[in-house]
């Protein structure tokens, strides 16, 4: 199964929104009003979204304000692994919510949660293992229970009530 990333093209020559705070600096409370520029400046433009279908091997570099992402996982048992490097201004990093800056090797790295996936959870075995300690992190309630006692697991949580409350992964 070939990895499937949607891309603009041209949408990185589109003028950046400035946010609240006077700088081109993502926002997480702005996200819609960014959204709903990108959309709008998109359509007077004419410029449309390509997907692009990546095969083993294949390197895809982009510029930093091209609008891009990736697709939902269509068939879990047939994806694979990649790597995707974004490189950040400080100021930005100490922005994000959910993550922390970490030093190392003389530069800082932004330690964040993965992207949310969605799976049933009959999709875990011995073969593929529940990430656990991501879940427990992405959810301080549930890791909160299971270290009380009061949950068995993480895993456990997801079964019986985590997948249904569409909590992700």
């Amino acid at each position: 199964m070939q990895a499937r990333w949607f891309t603009i093209p041209g949408s990185h020559k589109i003028p950046l929104y400035r946010f609240k705070d006077g700088t081109h600096h993502a926002s997480q409370e702005e996200m819609e009003q960014w959204s709903a520029y990108i959309r709008g400046e998109m359509a007077r433009r004419g410029i449309h979204g390509e997907t692009f279908l990546a095969r083993k091997g294949d390197l895809f570099i982009w510029h930093s304000d091209l609008v891009h992402g990736g697709s939902e996982i269509g068939d879990p048992t047939k994806t694979r692994r990649s790597l995707v490097c974004h490189y950040f201004t400080e100021a930005d990093c100490r922005k994000q919510k959910d993550s922390h800056l970490e030093e190392l090797n003389g530069a800082l790295w932004l330690n964040r949660l993965p992207p949310p996936v969605y799976t049933a959870p009959e999709r875990f075995g011995p073969d593929r293992p529940f990430p656990e300690e991501l879940y427990l992190r992405r959810h301080s309630d549930v890791r909160a229970a299971v270290a009380g006692g009061a949950m068995p697991s993480g895993f456990h949580h997801y079964q019986h009530y985590g997948f249904a409350e569409k909590r992700p992964i």
